[in-house]
């Protein structure tokens, strides 16, 4: 089975500072948690952001567009540049998490497979087993030996909280704060960046304005806190993005977050769900609030793409619910 897309890649410098926020019920907590990586609601909303900036009358169209499958996004994981080549990491499909192996501890710290790893579906006993083809340069992937090399050893991220101090009058004592942020991190032979999936299926006028919304990407920046230097992106670059497996399943694993109506659960068979939205509009108010299915979901067959409409009066604010899924090799069910 051979799936094509286009990996869209954002170049980051080693050390840059990202801020992916959390849903945290107390408000004075809300900058104390950061995400991993970058969820397809995030690249969504910085899509449509960047798109009111410079063409706001196209913004309902556009969403048509993702709410009809036109666009589609994944969510955003790591890149590894290695020899003038990139290594794309996919999250851990959840039905990995009842896998039985051997060295449950290093199994359960990881969160991330090569592409790699899942196109020649090397089932979880054989990552860490003698004569493994699998090695783990960090606690939080793994990769082909042929892939990275068999002896890598690098950092993928790392979250550091730094103490910062709110805007406020010199009267005011409680002015101090903690911000959590996602540092990415590498070495001087193995850089680390981001990048998603994207399909589109646009008219030509359009196409090439989402391209122009792409690319500015790397101007504005992605994900929180952005005035403090969180955000940055160096470039953008695209790839073609080839899988294949040769013993796929029948279930699919979803590579964007999934917002399920409750009548499509039941094709849900392994999930992890967090709260997504609930972003604070004042003392006494707050969005909406949605549970989500995190990516690595498995499910026994796609489920169709939405945009939640949770705008309040004027302001419009919208989450994407994607449907970018790969197949479960058949190796991987336990």
């Amino acid at each position: 089975m051979l799936f094509r897309s286009k990996a869209i890649i954002l170049k980051c410098r080693q050390g840059s500072r990202f801020h992916f926020g959390e849903f945290a019920r107390e408000q004075s907590t809300a900058l104390f948690h950061t995400g991993d990586y970058i969820h397809s609601d995030v690249i969504f909303a910085a899509f449509i952001s960047s798109l009111a900036q410079i063409c706001p009358e196209k913004t309902d169209v556009f969403r048509e567009y993702f709410q009809q499958g036109n666009i589609r996004f994944s969510s955003g994981f790591y890149a590894i540049e290695y020899n003038k080549k990139t290594i794309f990491l996919l999250p851990k499909p959840t039905v990995l998490n009842i896998y039985p192996t051997d060295n449950p501890k290093k199994f359960k710290k990881i969160q991330f497979l090569s592409k790699g790893v899942w196109e020649k579906g090397v089932a979880p006993d054989k990552w860490f087993s003698d004569n493994s083809p699998c090695i783990s340069p960090n606690e939080k992937s793994i990769f082909l030996k042929e892939e990275i090399g068999s002896d890598a050893l690098f950092p993928l991220s790392q979250k550091v909280d730094i103490q910062k101090v709110k805007a406020r009058g010199a009267e005011d004592k409680d002015n101090l704060y903690v911000q959590t942020d996602l540092i990415l991190q590498g070495n001087e032979n193995y850089a680390v960046h981001w990048y998603f999936l994207a399909e589109t299926n646009l008219k030509d006028e359009d196409e090439k304005l989402f391209y122009r919304i792409i690319g500015l990407l790397a101007a504005n920046g992605i994900g929180g806190e952005r005035s403090t230097g969180c955000g940055n992106i160096e470039s953008v670059e695209y790839q073609d993005f080839e899988f294949q497996t040769n013993q796929p399943s029948d279930d699919q694993v979803a590579l964007s977050l999934v917002f399920p109506k409750e009548e499509g659960m039941n094709v849900c068979k392994y999930y992890q769900t967090k709260f997504r939205g609930g972003m604070c509009l004042g003392l006494e108010k707050r969005l909406p609030v949605a549970t989500a299915l995190l990516e690595g979901a498995v499910m026994s067959e796609k489920v169709k793409p939405d945009v939640l409409d949770f705008s309040q009066n004027e302001k419009k604010y919208w989450k994407y619910s994607g449907d970018f899924f790969l197949p479960l090799p058949l190796s991987f069910n336990p």
